[in-house]
């Protein structure tokens, strides 16, 4: 875990340097403000989950690691951070996370599910 938060720390400075800007999320966190199952509960209903809020790709033909399950919902974050739908916790002196703003966040409950085939 250790060489995990090295490598990200070192890609985190290097992004900043080119000018991008830097978040940092809780993929678990976000999974459970939009409605999806964790992926302890199950990869497969997690990624039901997540094609229910209407993402679509390659993620859907291909078996996928619960890390790239995980990805995508820290992709996710960063589109409600990119449109300013995100709330951020934490000590802004020690880091904070990004995660879906509660009151403007869509849940896979709230999404209709068609039986048609």
């Amino acid at each position: 875990m250790q060489k995990l938060t090295l490598r990200g720390k070192m890609l985190s400075s290097h992004f900043k340097q080119l000018g991008y800007t830097i978040i940092e999320t809780f993929p678990g966190g976000c999974q459970d403000i939009l409605g999806l199952p964790r992926k302890q509960k199950g990869l497969e209903e997690l990624i039901t989950g997540i094609s229910l809020l209407g993402l679509r790709g390659e993620y859907l033909k291909t078996k996928i690691s619960h890390d790239e399950a995980d990805a995508i919902t820290a992709a996710l974050a960063g589109v409600f951070f990119l449109g300013d739908q995100y709330e951020s916790i934490g000590d802004p002196e020690e880091g904070i996370i990004v995660i879906p703003r509660l009151k403007s966040a869509i849940s896979v409950s709230d999404v209709p599910v068609s039986t048609q085939k």
